[in-house]
């Protein structure tokens, strides 16, 4: 189960048109299988006998995958919960953006994201303030506590960052690269 949360915690956010993978043996195949895959290749044609000649069935390979239709399909599956995990980003942060907060999600300080991405400290400030901005217009509420709120803005400036950075955390579909196509 813990590879199967791994696998999901990895791979969420990326909007996937089929996904494969390759398993050796019956027992993981059988275990893909549950978990929402489809058999795609068994290799049992005449074609791969030759090359497959010394693999034991306990070494068979399979080739499995699924595509987001066939894992909605099956509900409560592994492949289902990867699927439904691809939400819509809200922030629709730019490129620039995104490769800083990937960067801050890693510890870095305003000082270390200017020299890793060539920019001056106050560019930085710059996009840390664009980004509050984004994603204070599509939740105003995100970036600000209960207790804070109550206090007015007292110590707000401090969160902020934590804040969403915890968020991103958990979303991992506003700070992941994107086709110009899907762009807004």
């Amino acid at each position: 189960m813990k590879q199967t949360e791994r696998f999901i915690e990895q791979h969420a956010g990326y909007n996937v048109k089929e996904y494969f993978q390759e398993v050796h043996g019956a027992y993981l195949r059988d275990f893909v299988l549950r978990a929402g895959s489809v058999l795609r290749h068994g290799y049992g044609e005449k074609k791969w006998k030759a090359e497959l000649a010394d693999v034991t069935k306990k070494d068979w390979p399979y080739l499995t995958g699924f595509r987001p239709e066939e894992a909605l399909a099956q509900a409560g599956t592994a492949a289902s919960i990867f699927q439904s995990k691809i939400l819509p980003e809200r922030f629709h942060l730019a490129p620039a953006e995104q490769e800083m907060l990937n960067l801050a999600l890693l510890g870095k300080t305003d000082e270390e994201l200017a020299r890793t991405l060539g920019l001056s400290h106050w560019t930085v400030k710059k996009r840390w303030q664009s980004v509050y901005h984004k994603v204070k217009k599509a939740d105003p509420d995100l970036l600000v506590s209960s207790s804070v709120k109550e206090k007015k803005d007292i110590g707000r400036n401090r969160q902020r960052r934590r804040y969403l950075l915890d968020y991103l955390r958990n979303h991992p579909e506003e700070i992941r690269p994107r086709s110009t196509k899907t762009r807004h």
